[in-house]
């Protein structure tokens, strides 16, 4: 009786195991892959314009539409609308979506006409838009560089005044549309990005059944009486745990994540002001649970900062803020129980950029007399606003430090990771459940 009985517990315990390894990772019930060709209206615009592609075409206007489709009749609605239109490949894939370009022909219509399931949530101007007084502003400089250029004796110094020149020259055929980068195509560009819904975890399946394993191999060493047998059912009771307690440390983790995040989040300001500073100080946390994302909200108050918060990338938050530049160091030490600490000095740079204004004051006040009245107001002008981009370049030096938070949730296995690591142990539970099943047998056979 006792043979049969933990030949069968071990056969329900492996068979627990087997089933746990042959759930897929994820599983997936949203659309499926999609693909339609590009068709001829999107290449004949472009040949219209004597572009092969859209990398040598500059479009007037670019405009992004996120449309999210969680079934087959929300795709099949969704690109019905845009297969209207003069489109490229569309190229879509299970459990990720994809992202393809459209020309809307009539973009009144366009707009109207979008389906129910997609918003724009981007539209600019490709084109840097001047208006009427900074194209005169922009005349009256190049007109004045000009002259003075013409009076200036010294090789070196009409050096200095020529560059300006060619850079007010270049500045103004912008301003007035006579150049673009690349070449400019009367166009507006659509990217479309369709979602789908993600796939789901069977994670918390497999964990079932390695629990159903573990409560089998632990009523098979109650009933066992042989020591060889119990600790076969021993090991297949480890193998449960490691596997169960993986999952249940990391279901821990992910929650006190969750609400490490909320934590940090709800520390963004939209309005908070980031100006240009040439110090960085760059602080890296690890955020092991809500306790850290405390004392971060913490630092930040006890400093008065206000940060703007935002993901860089799916594992990562980013917070953005400015710190009084005295205060740097006394930050540093205040953080060493949050994170890590690296500062960075650009100085250098803005330090060429002062160079670079006062040798052009300097070079204009010298020969401010040699040119014509209505040359003289409009050079002492750029003197004035060379003076303040030289105090505000000071103050972005000596003022303030750009402070940027990095903040990596931890890590947790993923759906691929867990049935990797149940394949390992099923591997091992069978290889001792066979041998602890064959002895048994080979046992009672030699009793018998």
């Amino acid at each position: 009786m006792e043979r049969d009985k933990t030949i069968f517990i071990c056969i329900v315990a492996l068979l627990f195991m087997v089933l746990a390894t042959a759930i897929p990772p994820e599983r997936y019930s949203g659309p499926g892959d999609r693909f339609i060709p590009t068709n001829g209206e999107f290449k004949e615009i472009l040949r219209s314009f004597n572009a092969t592609s859209l990398w040598n075409c500059t479009p007037k206007a670019l405009v992004v539409v996120e449309c999210r489709a969680h079934t087959d009749s929300e795709v099949n609605g969704t690109l019905s609308f845009f297969e209207s239109l003069p489109h490229n490949n569309i190229v879509l894939y299970a459990g990720d979506g994809g992202s393809f370009n459209v020309i809307p022909t009539n973009e009144t219509e366009f707009e109207k006409q979008l389906p129910g399931n997609c918003d724009i949530t981007d539209h600019k101007e490709t084109r840097v838009v001047f208006s009427r007084e900074e194209q005169e502003k922009l005349r009256r400089e190049l007109q004045a560089f000009k002259e003075l250029e013409s009076v200036i004796q010294d090789p070196e110094e009409r050096a200095v005044i020529h560059n300006k020149t060619v850079d007010l020259t270049v500045t103004l055929e912008y301003a007035l549309g006579l150049r673009s980068k690349g070449k400019p195509c009367n166009i507006t560009l659509v990217t479309v990005n369709i979602d789908y819904p993600k796939p789901e975890s069977n994670v918390p399946f497999m964990a079932l059944l390695w629990t159903g394993a573990g409560i089998s191999a632990l009523a098979g060493a109650i009933l066992s009486r042989r020591m060889d047998k119990k600790l076969v059912f021993g090991a297949l009771m480890a193998l449960s745990i490691i596997f169960v307690g993986t999952y249940v440390h990391d279901s821990w983790v992910q929650w006190n994540s969750e609400k490490a995040v909320s934590i940090i989040e709800a520390l963004n300001e939209s309005n908070a002001t980031i100006k240009d500073a040439s110090n960085f100080a760059v602080l890296y946390v690890t955020l092991d649970g809500p306790e850290k994302a405390r004392k971060l909200a913490g630092l930040l108050k006890e400093f008065n900062v206000s940060v703007r918060v935002s993901w860089d990338g799916p594992k990562t938050l980013r917070l953005d803020g400015i710190l009084p530049l005295g205060e740097l160091e006394t930050f540093k030490n205040a953080s060493r129980g949050v994170g890590s600490l690296f500062i960075h000095n650009n100085s250098p740079t803005y330090e060429e950029f002062i160079r670079k204004y006062e040798l052009e004051n300097k070079i204009i006040e010298e020969h401010l007399n040699e040119v014509s009245p209505e040359s003289r107001e409009v050079l002492r002008e750029v003197i004035r606003e060379n003076q303040q981009t030289i105090k505000n370049l000071r103050l972005a030096m000596y003022d303030r430090a750009q402070l940027i938070i990095l903040v990596s949730l931890p890590y947790t296995a993923s759906p691929e990771a867990y049935h990797d690591l149940s394949s390992k142990l099923a591997f091992v539970g069978v290889f001792l459940g066979l041998g602890c099943i064959l002895t048994s047998i080979t046992g009672d056979e030699r009793n018998r």
